[in-house]
């Protein structure tokens, strides 16, 4: 086997290189990339030795080491614990070709268990890639509520704007976790439309934390102060805006907020 980085040394091998004068960090860390962490990643175990090693690149945007957490650990290493490193990092690299590349290989290499789905899933949020869309989308229909939230998550946070139509679909999940996350993702996107659709949820839900995630979303939305233990507040607030959406119908068009208050 091959010898194992010491956890103890890995900082003072990363400050000696980095002593070299005129020599950049980011150098400095293809460097050590390339003569410790590559040759001996094979022989590293506990699995928070390889933690650490990842984690030493997530404040330089390496191209090599992104295609290798890419390719060598996010898609072979089974540990959980080094899985998420991996993601930290990567999506710390924002737009780099190795978040593009795992997200056009996405339905080829991660049929996994919904905890590296998932895991895949986050990384996405801070790239702008189009390739990405894809695997989002099939996040959104996911079996797995861990898979669906990472998918929600990812589009508010991402700014995509096309999947409102089936964020507010899934305020109708089964899973509570999952018609959260799509209320919390919705308000990011500031999709203004879905508001009746959440305020229906906040006044009704069977799930605290999902009224509570609604209410969250329709103080973001509406940028309205009120608390939720405001009942009269609210229904004030609904009569406002049912009046404000009737005014505005076209023939045949049904008010979006309904006849009724939905207590």
């Amino acid at each position: 086997m091959r010898p194992a980085i010491s956890l103890l040394l890995i900082p003072l091998l990363l400050s000696a290189v980095c002593r070299a004068e005129d020599d950049p960090r980011t150098l400095a860390y293809k460097m050590f990339f390339k003569e410790r962490v590559a040759p001996n990643w094979a022989g590293l175990e506990p699995s928070e030795q390889r933690v650490l090693v990842v984690r030493s690149f997530d404040k330089h945007d390496v191209p090599e080491a992104a295609s290798w957490l890419m390719t060598e650990v996010l898609l072979k290493d089974e540990a959980a614990d080094v899985q998420r490193a991996a993601i930290q990092v990567l999506t710390k690299y924002k737009n780099s070709e190795a978040l593009a590349e795992m997200a056009r290989t996405w339905e080829k290499k991660f049929k996994k268990p919904p905890e590296a789905r998932a895991l895949g899933l986050y990384a996405f949020a801070g790239s702008a890639k189009d390739e990405v869309l894809g695997p989002i989308a099939a996040g959104l229909k996911d079996k797995d509520p861990r898979v669906v939230q990472a998918a929600c998550r990812t589009a508010g946070i991402g700014g995509r704007q096309e999947f409102v139509p089936d964020l507010i679909k899934l305020l109708e999940h089964k899973s509570w976790a999952c018609r959260s996350a799509a209320a919390l993702a919705l308000s990011e996107l500031a999709a203004h439309e879905a508001m009746p659709r959440i305020f229906k949820i906040f006044c009704g839900d069977s799930s605290h934390r999902v009224r509570y995630d609604c209410w969250l979303a329709l103080k973001k939305l509406s940028m309205n102060k009120l608390l939720p233990c405001q009942p009269a507040a609210w229904e004030e607030w609904w009569t406002t805006q049912q009046r404000d959406a009737a005014a505005t119908l076209g023939e045949g068009e049904k008010n979006p907020w309904g006849d009724t208050f939905p207590h």
